[in-house]
Protein backbone atom coordinates (compact mmCIF):
# COMPACT_ATOMS: atom_id res chain seq x y z
CA UNK A 1 0.00 0.00 0.00
CA UNK A 2 1.09 3.49 -0.71
CA UNK A 3 1.44 5.81 2.14
CA UNK A 4 -0.51 9.08 1.77
CA UNK A 5 1.15 12.39 2.41
CA UNK A 6 0.21 15.01 4.96
CA UNK A 7 -2.21 16.87 2.66
CA UNK A 8 -3.23 14.20 0.19
CA UNK A 9 -5.76 11.50 0.46
CA UNK A 10 -9.01 11.77 2.34
CA UNK A 11 -11.32 14.41 0.90
CA UNK A 12 -14.47 13.64 2.85
CA UNK A 13 -16.24 16.83 3.87
CA UNK A 14 -14.39 18.96 1.36
CA UNK A 15 -17.57 19.85 -0.53
CA UNK A 16 -19.22 20.97 2.71
CA UNK A 17 -16.30 23.26 3.51
CA UNK A 18 -16.32 24.74 0.00
CA UNK A 19 -20.07 25.32 0.17
CA UNK A 20 -19.72 26.99 3.58
CA UNK A 21 -17.20 29.39 2.05
CA UNK A 22 -19.26 30.18 -1.05
CA UNK A 23 -22.82 30.16 0.41
CA UNK A 24 -22.80 33.65 2.01
CA UNK A 25 -21.66 35.31 -1.21
CA UNK A 26 -24.17 33.30 -3.23
CA UNK A 27 -27.03 34.23 -0.90
CA UNK A 28 -26.09 37.93 -0.98
CA UNK A 29 -25.94 37.81 -4.77
CA UNK A 30 -29.40 36.23 -5.02
CA UNK A 31 -30.88 38.72 -2.54
CA UNK A 32 -29.39 41.54 -4.59
CA UNK A 33 -31.03 40.22 -7.74
CA UNK A 34 -34.40 39.97 -5.97
CA UNK A 35 -34.12 43.49 -4.53
CA UNK A 36 -33.09 44.94 -7.89
CA UNK A 37 -36.09 43.26 -9.51
CA UNK A 38 -38.45 44.68 -6.88
CA UNK A 39 -36.99 48.15 -7.35
CA UNK A 40 -37.31 47.99 -11.14
CA UNK A 41 -40.91 46.75 -10.84
CA UNK A 42 -41.79 49.68 -8.57
CA UNK A 43 -40.06 52.20 -10.84
CA UNK A 44 -41.61 50.86 -14.05
CA UNK A 45 -45.07 50.65 -12.50
CA UNK A 46 -44.81 54.25 -11.29
CA UNK A 47 -43.67 55.41 -14.74
CA UNK A 48 -46.40 53.40 -16.47
CA UNK A 49 -49.12 54.81 -14.21
CA UNK A 50 -48.00 58.39 -14.84
CA UNK A 51 -47.82 57.90 -18.61
CA UNK A 52 -51.22 56.19 -18.78
CA UNK A 53 -52.86 58.84 -16.59
CA UNK A 54 -51.38 61.67 -18.69
CA UNK A 55 -52.63 59.96 -21.86
CA UNK A 56 -56.06 59.43 -20.30
CA UNK A 57 -56.15 63.04 -19.12
CA UNK A 58 -55.50 64.38 -22.62
CA UNK A 59 -58.44 62.46 -24.02
CA UNK A 60 -60.63 63.51 -21.08
CA UNK A 61 -59.37 67.08 -20.89
CA UNK A 62 -62.63 68.25 -19.33
CA UNK A 63 -61.88 66.00 -16.35
CA UNK A 64 -60.51 67.24 -13.08
CA UNK A 65 -57.03 66.75 -11.72
CA UNK A 66 -58.51 64.54 -9.00
CA UNK A 67 -59.95 62.19 -11.63
CA UNK A 68 -56.57 61.99 -13.38
CA UNK A 69 -54.77 61.33 -10.08
CA UNK A 70 -57.26 58.59 -9.20
CA UNK A 71 -56.76 57.01 -12.62
CA UNK A 72 -52.98 57.07 -12.11
CA UNK A 73 -53.32 55.33 -8.73
CA UNK A 74 -55.61 52.75 -10.34
CA UNK A 75 -52.98 52.01 -13.01
CA UNK A 76 -50.18 51.56 -10.44
CA UNK A 77 -50.99 47.96 -9.55
CA UNK A 78 -48.96 46.45 -6.73
CA UNK A 79 -47.46 49.66 -5.35
CA UNK A 80 -48.74 52.51 -3.22
CA UNK A 81 -47.43 55.93 -4.25
CA UNK A 82 -47.05 58.50 -1.49
CA UNK A 83 -48.05 61.41 -3.75
CA UNK A 84 -49.64 61.72 -7.17
CA UNK A 85 -50.03 65.16 -8.72
CA UNK A 86 -51.71 66.09 -11.99
CA UNK A 87 -51.40 69.47 -13.72
CA UNK A 88 -53.66 70.42 -16.61
CA UNK A 89 -52.50 73.23 -18.89
CA UNK A 90 -55.65 74.31 -20.71
CA UNK A 91 -53.74 76.74 -22.97
CA UNK A 92 -51.73 73.99 -24.64
CA UNK A 93 -54.09 71.09 -23.83
CA UNK A 94 -51.34 69.15 -22.08
CA UNK A 95 -51.42 67.08 -18.94
CA UNK A 96 -48.47 66.34 -16.68
CA UNK A 97 -48.66 63.68 -13.99
CA UNK A 98 -45.95 63.19 -11.38
CA UNK A 99 -45.80 60.57 -8.66
CA UNK A 100 -43.38 59.54 -5.99
CA UNK A 101 -43.01 56.73 -3.52
CA UNK A 102 -40.57 55.50 -0.93
CA UNK A 103 -39.01 52.14 -1.73
CA UNK A 104 -38.05 50.10 1.33
CA UNK A 105 -35.68 47.19 0.89
CA UNK A 106 -36.66 43.77 2.29
CA UNK A 107 -33.16 43.30 3.60
CA UNK A 108 -33.45 46.34 5.86
CA UNK A 109 -34.81 43.96 8.51
CA UNK A 110 -31.41 42.22 8.56
CA UNK A 111 -29.03 45.08 7.83
CA UNK A 112 -29.64 48.83 7.96
CA UNK A 113 -30.28 49.83 4.36
CA UNK A 114 -31.67 53.32 3.65
CA UNK A 115 -34.95 53.70 1.79
CA UNK A 116 -34.97 55.23 -1.69
CA UNK A 117 -37.33 57.84 -3.07
CA UNK A 118 -38.60 57.01 -6.56
CA UNK A 119 -40.00 59.83 -8.69
CA UNK A 120 -41.79 59.40 -12.02
CA UNK A 121 -43.28 61.82 -14.52
CA UNK A 122 -45.56 61.43 -17.49
CA UNK A 123 -46.65 64.18 -19.87
CA UNK A 124 -48.82 64.29 -22.95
Amino acid sequence: MRRRGKFGGDSRGLISVEFALIAPALILFLLGIIEWGRYMYAYNTLEFGCAQAARWGVFHITGTTTAIEDYAKQEMVGITPSTVTAVIDSDTNTVEVTAEMTFTFMTSAVAPVPSLKITARGAQ
